[in-house]
């Protein structure tokens, strides 16, 4: 998801510059266990009998277990600015457990979170001696790895589906490109020859079966979007127009694919086929209002998105776009403005990253807006923000 702060700095480091803030998106980002109390199956449990006295088995339930809210595990991953901005470190946040929140990494530059499709590691982005690598380290900030080394800025894409690899982005070569790795580092690949060499072509998104890899490449001085396999075969241009196509991201039934496009003037968010076909302007701003993000909202076919005002760069509330019908609804503008959102893994519950007096405060909301929870209030800015998937 992401933030505007983040989005900025990702301009900045990436091509001599990625809020957006959330994968549904995406995507951006915290989120909290849902208060629904889930009933367990029942056991049958053997009773004891009195002595020459066989009785019939009785089933008694078990203890009731609370659903996490939001779904997932109910715990979010922050990086959080320190007051003089010279550090970010790693952050998780356990809203099952009263909001308890442990501290991960210590004197760290940390500007990108991404989380294993289990929920038991972190991969982010730390820039060490000048240059942004990629890491790995447990949920509970045990067994930090260091996993690219290179000269040059490293920046995540998403994960394999089993766990077993890491998708990102690197401009080691001096344009950007994607690759592959194992979540040990070792067997760095070259999969995507991108010939990425402006701020625009950017972000990638892995299929719901984990099969193909959607992401923007540079052709003939326009970012289009195309496919692969995650091995990096089989690539197809699916856009060919003279704009630029970038940020595309797969609806969880991967029958359609939302993508940013300016080919009417300004940044607005297009969906089509996932063959390309079918390419249709989903919203419809005014001049001034670019959409810079969009995150699928499982079920209910909708996309979140997020935009800006680019003559003053302020981020909008976030709105929602029915893809059927095209309808655009808003939530409503809190205190200083928005930093970004992301939408928990049941759809149910949402968090709106708000700027308190120049400091970042964490909203917990139903999906709608209602039932406002503030769930902290620490000083400093949020780089990046993520919700566990398991």
């Amino acid at each position: 998801m992401k933030m505007k702060f983040q989005m900025n700095l990702k301009k900045f480091i990436l091509f001599g510059i990625f809020l957006t803030l959330l994968t549904g998106c995406g995507k951006l980002t915290l989120r909290t266990p849902e208060a629904n109390n889930k009933i367990q199956p029942t056991q049958q449990v053997e009773a004891l009998p009195p002595k020459e006295t066989p009785i019939a088995s009785a089933e008694i339930p078990t203890q009731i277990q609370p659903t996490p809210l939001g779904g997932g595990s109910g715990r979010i991953a922050f990086s959080l600015y320190s007051i003089d901005m010279r550090n970010s470190d790693l952050f998780v946040m356990n809203i099952s457990d009263n909001g308890n929140i442990i501290q991960l990494t210590k004197n760290d530059n940390v500007i990108e979170i991404l989380w294993s499709p289990d929920g038991e590691k972190i991969a982010f982005v730390n820039k060490f001696e000048g240059n942004y690598d990629i890491y790995v380290i447990n949920a509970d900030g045990n067994n930090k790895l260091r996993l690219t080394s290179n000269s040059g800025t490293n920046l995540l894409g998403l994960w394999s589906l089993d766990g077993r690899k890491i998708y990102f982005s690197s401009n080691r070569t001096g344009k950007t490109k994607i690759y592959s790795m194992n979540v040990d580092g070792s067997s760095q690949k070259l999969i995507a020859n991108t010939n990425q060499e402006k701020d625009s072509c950017h972000g990638f998104s892995l299929s719901s079966s984990g099969k193909i890899i959607v992401y923007s490449s540079d052709y003939d001085g326009y970012c289009q979007i195309c496919l692969m396999n995650t091995d990096g075969t089989n690539k197809t241009i699916l856009t060919q127009n003279k704009s630029n196509n970038y940020d595309p991201k797969f609806s969880p039934d991967e029958k359609m694919i939302s993508f940013i496009s300016n080919r009417d003037g300004h940044k607005q968010i297009y969906v089509m086929n996932s063959d390309g076909n079918n390419q249709r302007r989903l919203s419809n701003t005014d001049s001034f209002i670019d959409d810079v993000g969009a995150i699928w909202i499982s079920e209910i076919k909708s996309i979140g998105v997020y935009s800006e005002n680019n003559q003053s760069s302020h981020l909008m509330p976030p709105c929602f776009i029915n893809v059927e019908n095209e309808n655009r609804n808003c939530l409503n503008e809190i205190d200083s403005g928005d930093e970004g959102f992301l939408i928990s893994p049941d759809n149910k519950k949402m968090i709106r990253i708000i700027n308190i007096n120049g400091n970042s405060r964490i909203y917990l909301m139903d999906i709608d807006g209602n039932n406002q929870e503030i769930l902290t209030d620490q000083t400093g800015l949020i780089a990046d923000m993520r919700w566990s998937p398991a």
